[in-house]
C-alpha cells in the first residue's frame, strides 16, 4: 500500500473544495490549490485526443495482461452525492490513472456511502449500479499482490469538468469529446440496471416517435442557500414557454420530462396534455421535507429496495434523456451526463445558461 500526490490532502478532509470557495483558512486553501496544480500538470497531456486514446489502450492492455507488475488506483470519495456527481468526480481521477499508467478501481465501501445497506450482498455502492472501469474489484486488487495508490478523500479536481457546463450549445463545451470517450470506455451499467433502463425505454417510448428531452430541476437545486457556485436553474414556466416555441420547429411528438417535482410535472402536463412522458411516479416534493435545509440525497422513500430503486430511476431518467431526438436543459450534472452519453446524436440542444447562485 502506498500513497500518491493526493495522500497529503487527507489533512484537509474537512474542506470540501468546490471552485476554490469556502470559508476555511488561507493555509488550507493554499494546500488544496497546490495539490490541484500538481494534478493539473500530471493530467494535462490527457487533454490531447491522441494521447488520451493511447493511454486508454495502454491501461486496458495492462489490465488484461498476465503482468505481475500491475499498479492500481483506488478511487474514493466521501459525502452524499447523486450518481452522476460521482461520475463527474471520477472522470478526473480516471484521467490521473491514465496519465500515470494505473488501473482505476472505484471504492464506495471503505468510506460511508448512501448506496450501501447492511443487509445487501453488494458491499461496494458503485457496483450496485455500475461495473468496475477495467473489471477489477477491490477483492481482485487485494489478491493480485500488485501495488496500489489511493485517490484523495475530499479534493475535487475541477480543471477537466468545470468548463463542460458553461455554454449554450454543445460545441463550446470544454473537453466534451474527452468526457464522451471516458464515459464510453470506463462507465458501464451493470446487467440489472441495463435491464431496468431498457424495460422503461420499451414501455415509455413510442416506436419511431420524435421526443424532446427536458430536464427541469426543483427541490434542493432551487435553494440558493444550498447551492453556492452551482448553476441557477430555469423556472419551469420559462422552460415550458421555450418548449412550446421549439416543439413544432424541431418536429417533436412527445416530451420526455426528467424532474423530481410533482409540481413541475403537473405544470408540463397541463401545458402539453397527452404529450408528456415520465419514467416513474415518485416525486420528492411528496415527502414532507424543507429543501432549503435538506439535500435531495438525504431523502428516502418508504418502500422495499429503495436504495437501488432511487439510483436506478435516476439513471433511467438520464439514459432516456440521452436517447431523445432533441433536448432542453438547465445546467446540472444530470443534463451534462445526458449530453456526453448521447455522444453528439441530438439534432437540437438548448441549455439555459443563467449564471451561478
Amino acid at each position: 500500500m502506498t500513497g500518491n500526490l493526493f495522500e497529503d490532502a487527507k489533512k484537509y478532509c474537512e474542506f470540501h473544495f468546490m471552485y476554490g470557495g469556502g470559508d476555511k483558512s488561507a493555509d488550507i486553501r493554499a494546500g488544496v490549490n497546490n495539490l490541484l496544480a500538481e494534478y493539473h500538470n500530471a493530467t494535462q497531456p490527457i487533454m490531447c485526443r491522441q494521447t488520451l486514446l493511447e493511454r486508454i489502450k495502454y491501461v486496458f492492455d495492462l489490465a488484461k495482461s498476465d503482468s505481475s507488475h500491475k499498479k492500481f488506483y483506488i478511487i474514493r470519495k466521501s459525502g452524499r452525492h447523486g450518481l452522476f456527481s460521482y461520475v463527474t468526480i471520477f472522470f478526473s481521477h480516471i484521467c490521473y490513472a491514465l496519465a500515470q499508467g494505473l488501473i482505476p478501481v472505484i471504492d464506495m465501501q471503505t468510506l460511508p456511502c448512501k448506496y450501501v445497506e447492511e443487509e445487501s450482498s453488494i458491499k461496494n455502492g458503485w457496483e450496485l449500479f455500475f461495473k468496475q472501469p477495467c473489471g477489477y474489484t477491490l477483492d481482485d486488487v487485494a489478491k493480485s499482490g500488485g501495488e496500489y495508490f489511493f485517490s484523495s478523500i475530499d479534493v475535487f479536481p475541477q480543471h477537466l469538468t468545470v468548463g463542460v457546463q458553461w455554454g449554450n450549445e454543445m460545441q463550446p463545451f470544454k473537453h466534451y469529446d474527452i468526457l464522451r470517450r471516458l464515459y464510453s470506455n470506463f462507465f458501464h451499467l451493470n446487467d440489472s440496471v441495463v435491464e431496468y433502463v431498457n424495460a422503461a425505454h420499451e414501455k415509455l417510448f413510442p416506436h419511431s416517435a420524435r421526443i424532446l428531452g427536458v430536464k427541469c430541476r426543483g427541490t434542493d437545486y432551487t435553494q440558493p442557500e444550498n447551492l453556492k457556485y452551482h448553476a441557477i436553474q430555469p423556472k419551469p414556466e420559462n422552460v415550458i414557454d421555450y418548449v412550446r416555441e421549439v416543439m413544432p420547429k424541431w418536429t417533436c411528438d412527445y416530451i420526455y420530462l426528467a424532474t423530481e417535482e410533482r409540481r413541475i410535472y403537473e405544470l408540463f402536463n397541463n401545458a402539453f396534455p397527452g404529450r408528456v412522458i415520465k419514467s416513474n411516479d415518485m416525486f420528492y416534493d411528496d415527502v414532507d421535507v424543507d429543501y432549503s435545509k435538506t439535500l435531495i440525497d438525504e431523502v428516502n422513500f418508504d418502500r422495499d429496495n429503495d436504495v437501488f430503486l432511487r439510483g436506478a430511476e435516476y439513471i433511467t431518467d438520464i439514459i432516456l434523456l440521452s436517447r431523445c431526438t432533441s433536448s432542453v436543459f438547465g445546467i446540472n450534472n444530470g443534463s451534462t451526463a445526458a449530453l456526453y452519453i448521447n455522444d453528439g446524436k441530438y439534432e437540437n440542444v438548448h441549455v439555459f445558461n443563467l449564471g451561478v447562485y
